[in-house]
């Protein structure tokens, strides 16, 4: 009986929270920390261990550079500007808080774009959760399908 490697799993999961009685739209995502230290490494050639990097301003403009390149929001025919809030570690996970101010009242469509690690792998898959005012959408994205919108 032979034992193969196992396979790496790629995935990614997006959480987008609208609270219109707050007019705030908050976002977290989750990464393994192996795929975003790599990625951060083949687009800006440094070399972070986000474990023991908190609070490093020029670590948290990587990630949020990197973030914000690879997922954009588009709300009711409107791009959200996301803004950076911080990051986490937990085990083999990093968090990634993003939020941005938001006015909607009524809740029409959410355009989604998002090719986080797909500049990594080709296997990536995103989900994507996104709840507004309690109201829950899942979407499964990866890197041919990179594109979605909720109605």
């Amino acid at each position: 009986m032979s034992f193969a490697p196992m396979h790496k799993f790629y995935f990614s999961l997006t959480s987008i929270k609208v609270d219109s009685a707050k007019k705030n739209l908050n976002v977290s995502c989750k990464l393994f920390t192996d795929d975003l230290e790599q990625i951060l490494f083949n687009n800006y050639k440094v070399k972070y261990d986000l474990t023991k990097s908190a609070n490093n301003k020029e670590v948290e403009q990587a990630i949020y550079k990197y973030v914000t390149s690879n997922l954009k929001l588009n709300l009711n025919f409107k791009n959200v500007t996301l803004n950076w809030v911080g990051y986490e570690t937990e085990n083999d996970v990093v968090w990634i808080y993003l939020e941005s101010n938001c006015k909607e009242k009524k809740f029409n469509n959410l355009k989604i774009n998002n090719t986080l690690l797909c500049d990594l792998t080709t296997d990536q898959t995103n989900l994507v959760q996104f709840n507004w005012d309690n109201k829950s959408y899942t979407e499964k994205m990866n890197c041919n399908n990179k594109e979605v919108i909720i109605k």
